[in-house]
């Protein structure tokens, strides 16, 4: 089941992972866990572009994911389907929450 229905029967917020951070490098953001612990100097980036960016920022306050997808529906230029942007949503939120950078909470 999708983040957006369970969030949206249950009434649960989307919460960041308090170890993850959004950093910019050059033009591009990355959210990094701050928790790893970097051998030979590697470690996981995860890339995410402008729209990305605006649904991390915006868990913290909206964090229902229909409330983010309705805000950023309103940022958004041109004809784009609100339901399209929810499924985007809930999909970069699915992905987040696979990797353990979000959490549900009541």
């Amino acid at each position: 089941m999708h983040l957006y229905l369970i969030a949206k029967k249950e009434k649960v917020m989307i919460v960041k992972n308090k170890n993850i951070i959004l950093r910019k490098i050059y033009k591009s953001y990355f959210l990094i866990d701050i928790t790893e612990n970097y051998l030979n100097d590697e470690c996981s980036l995860i890339e995410i572009n402008d729209i990305g960016k605006f649904i991390w920022e915006e868990i913290d306050a909206n964090g229902a994911s229909g409330q983010i997808a309705r805000k950023l529906k309103k940022v958004t230029v041109g004809a784009v389907d609100v339901f399209q942007i929810e499924s985007d949503v809930d999909a970069f939120l699915q992905m987040l929450y696979k990797l353990k950078f979000v959490r549900m909470a009541k």
